[in-house]
């Protein structure tokens, strides 16, 4: 995921410097991160959520989760269908 102008106006809450984009520890990210992840893995098991201070003196977010691979052998099958123009 690129952090950039259109990420923030989709909604997320970021942290931009000249060189670095980084995803703050809030609510909003974590719900917006399970839907993200979940919309393309459904059976993924979420283990929690941390934060490590950054350089901005900031909490960036941190994702803990379990992508069965399943799910991901899935995903890979369906984008190779649709990179062959075939729907699944």
């Amino acid at each position: 995921m690129f952090f950039n102008k259109k990420k923030k106006e989709e909604g997320w809450d970021i942290d931009m410097d000249k060189y670095h984009g980084s995803l703050l520890d809030s609510d909003n990210n974590k719900q917006k991160i399970i839907a993200l992840i979940l919309s393309d893995f459904p059976n993924s098991i979420f283990h929690g959520f941390s934060s490590r201070r950054n350089d901005n003196q900031l909490f960036s977010l941190r994702t803990d989760c379990f992508i069965p691979f399943g799910d991901i052998s899935n995903y890979y099958t369906k984008k190779l269908a649709e990179k062959e123009g075939k729907i699944i």
